[in-house]
């Protein structure tokens, strides 16, 4: 699952790492297709960066 890639805009990443089970504090890699490119995005929630 880790493999998977997602398409999605920036703005709906925190819906997408919720609905996909990613705990808050948890890092996410999510790719990102724009366009023709694919973007890699790694998103840090909130708790992660308390740390």
């Amino acid at each position: 699952e880790k493999n998977n890639h997602y398409n999605f805009y920036f703005v709906w990443a925190r819906e997408i790492i919720n609905s996909s089970g990613v705990e808050n504090g948890e890092i996410a890699n999510l790719s990102v297709n724009k366009g023709n490119n694919l973007h890699h995005l790694v998103i840090v929630t909130k708790k992660s960066l308390m740390k």
